[in-house]
């Protein structure tokens, strides 16, 4: 009978430690997903910047219209985009 109790209380215990291991994965996830999307932000905000400044570099004549279509070309694919 005391057997019983304590394999009881013992499979309590393992059963909580793995229920609070498994939150802490949780929330581990969340924080790293978070991070991710934090940082796909902030280099679209990158690359977009970086188009703009071609193309006011183009329409004021700083740089060839062939030169910067390769340089646009080349930010605008992770944009799933085509010139």
């Amino acid at each position: 009978m005391v057997w019983i109790i304590i394999l009881g209380l013992l499979g309590v215990l393992v059963v909580a430690a793995l229920s609070w291991y498994a939150l802490h994965l949780l929330k581990q996830l969340k924080r790293q997903r978070h991070a991710f999307l934090q940082a796909k932000m902030a280099r679209a905000t990158r690359l977009k910047e970086s188009i703009e400044i071609i193309a006011r570099a183009m329409k004021s004549k700083e740089c060839n219209h062939s030169e910067g279509v390769i340089r646009l070309t080349m930010l605008l694919m992770p944009f799933g985009k085509n010139l």
